[in-house]
This record gives structure tokens, C-alpha cells and sequence, in this order.
């Protein structure tokens, strides 16, 4: 069987498992150092830029297509970074894409409830990463965009992005563009005008990125589950 196919039947859980033994994904053969998780390293980083372009349901495919199981992906400390990473972005993914991913290999968004549940996906793994690994900057900042498009969890994304700011390790332009919003949605029109403007310093040439962020709400029971 070809390695990558054999790589991609080994369930996320078990795949995580083999940081133990080897923490690096790499190994020693006659022909020098071999990088186990080439491929899965270029996907991911394929996820991440189409993110940035606003195209968060491809971003979601290529990740369903490289972990075929990632649905039950489940973090744990000791885990192969390169898979913790693609779990970050999936649930990056299915949050900024309302949920609307494709209905393939565990996933269903047919229906508003299945599309709620995906984003409620999306917030619990992410919550799962940062216990793992709590010094996260990415996590917590994608966490606290993620909380901050429902209402009922708005309040906690305030805090962990007002206190990300206060560091100066707010992770991302969306991050920024979500705090900004929080700020605005409190009378705060000048705080929200420096994230604004961080956001915008983030972003560089694509702006974009701080006029989406943020712009939608999804019903309250995808923060809650």
C-alpha cells in the first residue's frame, strides 16, 4: 500500500499516540533523514493560506482529505504537532465557515443543526488544544475569535483576546478584527478602532481579512455544546 494511504487509515487518536516513540516525525535510513509527514506538512500549510484567502470550506476539504478520520480526532499532550496543527485549522475551518463543510468522511452540513454541530466541533477541539497546550498563542487567539461570533460566549472571547492584546500575542488579523468587534459592541469605538488598525498592519496588502472577520453570528447553541 502506498505510505501516504497507509498514513491516512491510521485513526487520528492512535497516529497521535506515536509522538512517544517518535516526537520529531523524522528517522534515520541509509539514505539520510526521512520526513514522515512531508505531505502532511504541505497540506497544512495549504489549509492555512486558504484560510487567509477567506476560503475557509477548501481549507476544510484539504484536511478532510488528508486525515480521512480527523472527525474523531481527539488532542492529547505528546501529540505529532504537524496533526495538531491540521486540528487547529479543521476547527478554524469549520468555525469561520458556519459550519458549511463538506458532507464526506464523518462530516454532514445538510442541515442547520449539522452545521451548528460543526462549528460546536470546531470550539470544543480548540478548547481540547488549549488544555493540552495552554502557552498556545494560536489556539487561544483562534479560541477567542471562535467564542466571539456568538453571543452567549462573547464575554469570554473579550477576555482572552483583550488579554492577548494586553501581551501584544494576539495570533492573527482575524483575532484582531474580532476583537475589535467585541470592543465596538461595548461603546469602546476607540479601542475598536486601534484593533482595527492592528488588524489592518497584520493583514498587510489583504484587508479583507479585517472586514470578514467577525461580520457573522451563528446561533448560540454552537458555542454552548
Amino acid at each position: 500500500m502506498n505510505p501516504q494511504k497507509l498514513l491516512a487509515a491510521i485513526p487520528l487518536a492512535v497516529m497521535t499516540a506515536l509522538a512517544a516513540v517518535a516526537p520529531n516525525a523524522h528517522a534515520q535510513c541509509g539514505m539520510g533523514e526521512v520526513d514522515w509527514y512531508g505531505a502532511e506538512r504541505n497540506n497544512v500549510s495549504q489549509a492555512e493560506e486558504l484560510l487567509k484567502e477567506g476560503e475557509p470550506k477548501k481549507a476544510a476539504w484539504v484536511l478532510q482529505q488528508t486525515w480521512p478520520r480527523m472527525h474523531e480526532a481527539l488532542p492529547r499532550e505528546g501529540g505529532v504537532p504537524v496533526i495538531a496543527d491540521g486540528v487547529r485549522l479543521m476547527a478554524v475551518a469549520a468555525v469561520r465557515s458556519d459550519g458549511d463543510v463538506r458532507s464526506e468522511n464523518g462530516w454532514s452540513s445538510a442541515t442547520a443543526a449539522e452545521r451548528a454541530a460543526n462549528v460546536a466541533w470546531g470550539i470544543r477541539h480548540l478548547r481540547m488544544l488549549l488544555s493540552v497546550e495552554p502557552w498556545n498563542l494560536a489556539v487561544k487567539t483562534d479560541l477567542g475569535e471562535a467564542l466571539s461570533r456568538s453571543p452567549a460566549t462573547r464575554d469570554e472571547a473579550r477576555t482572552i483576546l483583550e488579554a492577548l492584546d494586553d501581551d501584544r500575542a494576539v495570533s492573527s488579523a482575524e483575532g484582531y478584527a474580532a476583537l475589535a468587534m467585541l470592543r465596538l459592541e461595548t461603546g469602546d469605538t476607540a479601542g475598536a478602532e486601534t484593533a482595527g488598525l492592528a488588524c489592518e498592519r497584520f493583514a498587510g496588502t489583504d484587508v479583507n481579512r479585517c472586514a470578514a472577520a467577525g461580520g457573522r453570528v451563528t446561533p448560540v447553541l454552537t458555542a454552548t455544546r
